[in-house]
């Protein structure tokens, strides 16, 4: 039997991850509903085959807080402050991108400037030789 190899994914490609992407969207949304509301079927929507695993795992490291509900009403769940941390980080992680994007852009600009700043002082000298040679020969 052929088992299927698993996939890895470099840290910095994780925002190309569609479910990544659909569970941070979740976390925002529920963490602007702090400490008001409480949620039900968002991750069932977003995840129709996972969702009692999804919310299970999440209710285990106290990311959510699964409500007390009465016999066949759906999960209803709460973000929790270790949620919202998560939710913060997740934000967090997209301006990083953001800023390392930039940051990119701005190394090569730099070498841009740092051609045209080594051109310039280059003429700079040679308008200083050229004006001191011609005043040495005019004496």
């Amino acid at each position: 039997m052929i088992e299927k190899s698993k996939r890895f994914v470099k840290g910095n490609q994780i925002h190309k991850l569609t479910t990544f992407r659909s569970f941070k969207g979740l976390m925002i949304q529920i963490m602007r509903g702090y400490p008001a509301y409480a949620f039900y079927g968002m991750f069932e929507s977003q995840f129709p085959e996972i969702a009692d695993k999804v919310i299970e795992i999440l209710d285990e490291d106290e990311v959510i807080k699964l409500l007390p509900t009465k016999e066949g009403e759906e999960k209803q769940y709460r973000i929790t402050p270790k949620g919202i941390n998560l939710a913060v980080s997740l934000i967090n992680l997209e301006y990083g991108e953001k800023v390392l994007k930039y940051s990119e852009e701005v190394k090569k600009y730099n070498k841009q400037m740092k051609g045209l700043t080594l051109a310039i002082v280059g003429l700079t000298i040679l308008s200083l030789v050229l004006a001191l040679n011609s005043s040495s020969c005019q004496l």
